[in-house]
């Protein structure tokens, strides 16, 4: 290659960097959620895993304000509105019917987000609903893997944008 043609080569490549650097860090749009259920307490546990500049952006959407997540932790303005998003958008039925969750908080790992639940009193069943929208507003190409564990079992799913729930049964 002639000394012109690498200039031209390298000036190129830095525009397509410049024009495509934020996708090429951030090029998959996934969250993992892990449900486990304790059938002798009856409960449900919840944690869902998120890239927390994707949940920032969503909060700053929906809610019209910034969020910083970092700075924020301990926040309780930011407790209730993240508890808000989650469970406008994120549900568990047995047998027909929705339990009622409890927020119980959230955590940063490295560039993600733990947001975490829990419902008691879950009656026996043979089966259960998880519906996950959750980054479905903003991100078109967002997927979410669901793992399920009943008593220690583990069952696993993949939802992609637009499909909203899986079932699971044992």
């Amino acid at each position: 290659m002639r000394k012109g043609n690498v200039s031209i080569f390298l000036g190129m490549w830095c525009a397509f960097f410049l024009v495509f650097g934020n996708a090429a860090a951030h090029p998959f749009y996934v969250s993992v959620s892990e449900l486990k259920l304790d059938t002798e307490k009856h409960t449900l546990t919840v944690s869902c895993r998120m890239f927390t500049d994707d949940l920032e952006n969503a909060l700053t959407r929906i809610f019209k304000r910034p969020f910083d997540l970092i700075k924020q932790e301990n926040d309780s303005e930011v407790n209730a509105l993240l508890n808000r998003y989650i469970l406008e958008r994120f549900s568990v039925g047995l047998e027909g019917q929705l339990l009622p969750f409890s927020f119980l908080g959230f955590e940063r790992e490295e560039e993600a987000t733990w947001c975490y639940l829990e419902a008691v009193d879950c009656k026996t069943a043979r089966g259960m609903t998880v519906s996950n929208a959750l980054l479905y507003d903003f991100l078109p190409l967002q997927e979410h893997v669901i793992h399920l564990y009943v008593d220690g079992k583990r069952q696993s799913t993949r939802l992609v944008n637009p499909a909203r729930s899986a079932a699971f049964f044992w």
